[in-house]
């Protein structure tokens, strides 16, 4: 139209509105899908132009390992479809398993903090099964 204005809007600011309403679809489509579980999805139903340059990251087991991506786009383009689609099916649920809740016992300090140059150590041991 006459006296319209359009202007180039990309980047992080515009991806990530889409991201976000994709992302609460995909969470009705399941609502037992936790934060873990909407990134793989969103990273397995992603798009990858053949325009583009794609690189497999090379972590082996954590961090989405072995998945492509590239330097401008990231894990690929959202493809809201098949995000919905695949977390309408998603049975995997690993943000439970990523996520430990720990807790310590309390202990009161029994020894003055020092003024000036001095310090006071406590050491503590975390369970490697933790």
């Amino acid at each position: 139209e006459p006296g319209s204005a359009y202007a180039n809007f990309d980047g992080t600011s515009a991806a990530a509105p889409v991201v976000s309403g994709v992302a609460a679809l995909m969470l009705e489509a399941n609502p037992l899908l936790g934060y873990r579980d909407v990134q793989e999805i969103l990273a397995l139903s992603a798009t990858h132009p053949d325009s583009l340059t794609w690189k497999t990251n090379a972590a082996n087991n954590w961090n989405l390992g072995g998945m492509l991506f590239n330097d401008q786009l990231g894990f690929g383009l959202v493809d809201a479809y098949a995000a919905v689609q695949l977390a309408d099916t998603w049975t995997q649920h690993d943000s439970a398993i990523n996520e430990v809740v720990s807790s310590a016992r309390a202990y009161n300090l029994q020894a003055a903090i020092p003024d000036g140059t001095g310090a006071y150590t406590r050491t503590f041991r975390i369970d490697s099964t933790l």
